[in-house]
This record gives structure tokens, C-alpha cells and sequence, in this order.
């Protein structure tokens, strides 16, 4: 009978449990009934920053400074070093090219002095032959119309001559065989037969003469031409202006072994010696301009749309803990892509998508030692 009671006992405990257990469930349902609060009368949390990591390097970026074809590093020119100030157009490095670079300009040099001396003596040569030719016209021009006149006047003299000796002969014809002989006669015809072949010898003579004064003139022009196209021809020959352009070519070349600062600022990092093989696309040296620093800000891109010009920013690091840096939101990317920096806490997103975000420091010092020194920027949104 023992066990009767003990599950009865038993039976009772459990029902007892679940009665209470109701109880007390209906209970606190109606205690929060009563105490849910409204959640539409709630206002949201304001959010008054955008917090972000970032990158510090300067405001112009940095240069970063190699050759075009390769090369052998010469020399490293002197009190240039890291951390050295240089104004634009400081040589930083001699390359070994220099030198043969420098003998190709010197005797292009020497060929353009040699060749200015050769035109200048052929160009002397050629006026001096044109001058000539103008001499032997001037002189063909003075001579040829007294020879012609002269010509003219015996052309003269012999149809007088003639005209006489026609009329002695008309005289002798008319005076009749009986007063004239024949013989005679005869020779006076053999005399004006002999002015008119004169007479003719004379006019021809003259229309040879004034022909030949036309041609001699021409000839003469066409001697004064054949020597300026002499000269011509020598300056064509002897082009002053290819070697020139050609040393032209040879100086830039010679430049382009000199490596210089492309702007003023501050040498970063040299990363080559005296006696290395550089080229392409490999930096020589980077340098930069470090009197205005930046921060590029990688702002979730959810967030992006909250960071605007000109909002005010501040930047940590643990580097300086006791300085905060200031500065203005100078713009805002457009692009969305991968951060290229990485969070020191284990349990971050390492793959997040960002804008880019650029900040100018209102101070230089302390970012311009630790370009690309990874630092924490609030973005005020208020």
C-alpha cells in the first residue's frame, strides 16, 4: 500500500507543478502587455560622424621618378639623400649614357660649324660667280649697240656707194656705145655688182649682229641663273637645318640622362646605387611635396553618401596619441571599390566595399613623416 501512496503523492506534485506554472505564465504576459512600450514613438539615434580608416601621403601626391630605356646609374649627384629638400630642376642622377650622349651633341656641334663654314665659302663662290655674269652683260649691253651702230653706218656708206655707182652706170648706158666702150661698161657693171654683194655682205652682217646681241643676252641671263641655282643646289646639299634637328634630338637624349626634380620638395626614398641596371616601369627615386598633406579616407559605402565638401575631420593614430590633427573634406570619389586598408582587429570585414574620401590637413607636421601611415578619421556630419 506504500506505493499507492507514493504515486499518488507523486501525481499531486506534478499537477500542483503545471497549475503554477499557468499562473505564473498568464501573469507576466499581462505584466508586459502592460508595460510594452509604443516603438513608433521612438526616435532614431542621430548620427553625427563618419568614422573611417585612411592613409596619409601629400596633397599632390607622390612622383615617382625613373628612366625610359635602360640604364646604368653613373653617379648619385652630391647632398642628395633621403629626407633632402630640392628645388625643380636639381640634378638627382648621372646615368652612364651621359658621356656618349654628350661626344654625340659635341660633333654634331663641330658638323653644323663645318658645314656653316662650306656653305658660307660656296655661297661666297656662287655670288661672286653671279656677279660675273652681270658684269659680262652690263659689258654686252654696252658694247653690243655701238657695234651695231657701227654696223648700220657702213651698211650706210655702202648704199651710197652703190646708189652712186648705179647712177655712173646709168650715165655710160646713156651716153651710147659710140662715147662709152664696152669694156667699160662692162666694168662698171662688175663695180656695182660688187657694191651690191658688199651692200648685202653689210645688211646681213647687221641681222646677224642684232640676232647674235639677243642670244648673248639671253645667254648672259642664263649664266647669272646657273650660278644662283649653284648656290641653291650647295645650300640644299649642305643642310645646316637636318643637323639642327638631329642635334636637337642628341640634346634631349643627353637630358634624358640626367635625371632631375621634376618639382620643390623633399626626396622620400632613393632606390638605386652607383653601378645598378635601371629601367622601366621601376621608380629610381620618389619625391614629394610635403608642405600640404592629405588623408585618403576608405568610407563604407553605405555610408558615402553622408560625407560632403567641405565637413570638417579629425585624425588619430596611434603613432601621436596625445595630437589630433584637423582638417576639411576636399572630395568625395565616385568609384566604389575594394579598401586597400586593412583593419588591425582580427574580427573585421577584411573585403568591404568603399568610397574614397580625401581630406586636407590643416597642419603638415606630424603626417609629413609617415606618409602612408595608417590613421582613424572622424568626419563630422552635423
Amino acid at each position: 500500500m506504500n506505493w499507492v501512496r507514493s504515486a499518488a503523492f507523486g501525481l499531486f506534485l506534478i499537477v500542483s507543478g503545471a497549475l503554477v506554472g499557468i499562473v505564473g505564465y498568464r501573469w507576466y504576459d499581462q505584466r508586459s502587455q502592460s508595460y510594452r512600450p509604443d516603438i513608433g514613438s521612438v526616435a532614431p539615434p542621430r548620427l553625427t560622424r563618419v568614422t573611417a580608416l585612411g592613409r596619409i601621403e601629400p596633397g599632390a601626391g607622390v612622383s615617382n621618378l625613373g628612366v625610359g630605356m635602360p640604364d646604368v646609374v653613373q653617379q648619385i649627384a652630391p647632398s642628395i639623400q633621403e629626407g633632402a629638400t630640392v628645388k625643380k630642376g636639381t640634378p638627382l642622377i648621372y646615368f652612364a649614357s651621359k658621356g656618349d650622349r654628350q661626344l654625340e651633341v659635341d660633333l654634331l656641334t663641330l658638323q653644323i660649324a663645318e658645314a656653316g663654314e662650306k656653305l658660307a665659302e660656296l655661297k661666297k663662290i656662287g655670288e661672286q660667280r653671279v656677279e660675273l655674269e652681270q658684269l659680262k652683260k652690263k659689258q654686252l649691253q654696252q658694247q653690243s649697240p655701238a657695234e651695231v651702230e657701227l654696223q648700220k653706218s657702213k651698211v650706210a656708206v655702202l648704199t651710197q656707194q652703190m646708189e652712186s655707182l648705179r647712177k655712173t652706170r646709168e650715165r655710160l648706158t646713156s651716153l651710147g656705145q659710140f662715147s662709152v666702150s664696152k669694156q667699160e661698161l662692162e666694168q662698171q657693171n662688175l663695180t656695182v655688182a660688187q657694191a651690191e654683194s658688199e651692200l648685202r655682205a653689210a645688211e646681213e652682217a647687221l641681222q646677224q649682229m642684232q640676232k647674235g646681241n639677243l642670244l648673248k643676252q639671253e645667254l648672259a641671263e642664263g649664266q647669272i641663273e646657273a650660278a644662283r641655282g649653284e648656290v641653291r643646289k650647295a645650300q640644299m646639299e649642305i643642310s645646316i637645318k637636318s643637323l639642327e634637328q638631329q642635334k636637337q634630338i642628341a640634346e634631349r637624349k643627353l637630358e634624358h640622362s640626367i635625371l632631375r626634380a621634376p618639382i620643390d620638395g623633399t626626396i622620400l626614398k632613393i632606390a638605386a646605387v652607383p653601378g645598378e641596371l635601371v629601367g622601366p616601369p621601376q621608380p629610381v627615386i620618389q619625391m614629394a611635396d610635403v608642405s600640404q598633406m592629405a588623408v585618403i579616407a576608405e568610407v563604407y559605402e553605405t555610408e558615402a553618401g553622408r560625407a560632403k565638401i567641405g565637413q570638417k575631420a579629425k585624425v588619430t593614430s596611434r603613432a601621436w596619441p596625445d595630437q589630433t590633427l584637423t582638417g576639411v573634406v576636399e572630395s568625395v570619389g565616385t568609384i566604389i571599390a575594394r579598401n586597400r586598408i586593412l583593419d588591425s582587429d582580427p574580427t573585421a570585414n577584411v573585403d568591404r566595399r568603399v568610397v574614397e574620401v580625401r581630406i586636407k590637413l590643416d597642419q603638415a607636421n606630424p603626417a609629413s613623416q609617415l606618409i602612408n601611415h595608417q590613421v582613424t578619421v572622424d568626419i563630422s556630419t552635423e
